[in-house]
């Protein structure tokens, strides 16, 4: 499933991409694929939440990919020193999953 995500990444909005999550893995789907492209903003904190969403969809047998990031993703992979080789898989680094 595809989930295009814009606007800021921050504290305020993370807790609603997880329930968002939440909701989607309750219905079934653990094989995730998130379009930051529309991001403007992400925090530090934000970007860990996805690391946590991924690990809670790994549990769950699934799998989180990025298919497309903005600069503000990218920077604060910079910033916390995931890149150049980040633990969430980007779609050029792999197959998206089915849907």
């Amino acid at each position: 499933m595809l989930l295009r995500l814009f606007g800021e990444l921050d504290a305020d909005t993370a807790r609603a991409l997880c329930e968002a999550v939440v909701a989607v893995m309750a219905s079934g789907r653990c094989h995730l694929a998130f379009d930051l492209s529309g991001i403007t903003w992400c925090d530090n904190a934000s970007l860990y939440t996805l690391l946590g969403i991924r690990s809670a969809l790994q549990y769950a047998d699934g799998s989180l990919t990025l298919t497309v990031v903005s600069t503000p993703i990218l920077t604060a992979m910079d910033r916390t020193g995931l890149r150049p080789r980040p633990p969430l898989a980007l779609a050029t680094d792999c197959t998206p999953p089915p849907s």
